[in-house]
């Protein structure tokens, strides 16, 4: 998947074998998930198998750096660059219906 294929709405999911988590701190402005192989057992980090991940669109900081915004589990999280990669477009197929 390319960064460039992305579109407001459109589905994301986790390759097998990550780990997805919330690393934001408290008081910041720009809340930020990031996507793992190992689990950080010091933080609230899930399994990404069976999570979806909605790309809303992107925006930028005050500083004027682009971030991209997905919803996960019902908050709107920024996700950092160098954890794209770790994402999959989630398509019409037998896996589907089991994340849905």
């Amino acid at each position: 998947m390319k960064v460039s294929w992305l579109y407001p709405g459109i589905g994301l999911k986790i390759k097998k074998g990550f780990y997805i988590g919330d690393t934001s701190k408290q008081g910041v402005k720009v809340k930020f998930i990031s996507i793992s192989r190992d689990m950080g057992w010091w933080s609230d980090f899930y399994s990404g198998e069976g999570e979806v991940l909605v790309y809303v669109g992107e925006k930028r900081s005050e500083g004027g750096r682009l971030l991209r915004e997905v919803l996960w589990r019902g908050k709107c999280r920024c996700i950092r660059p160098h954890d794209w990669r770790y994402l999959e477009l989630l398509q019409d197929s037998e896996d589907t219906s089991k994340l849905l």
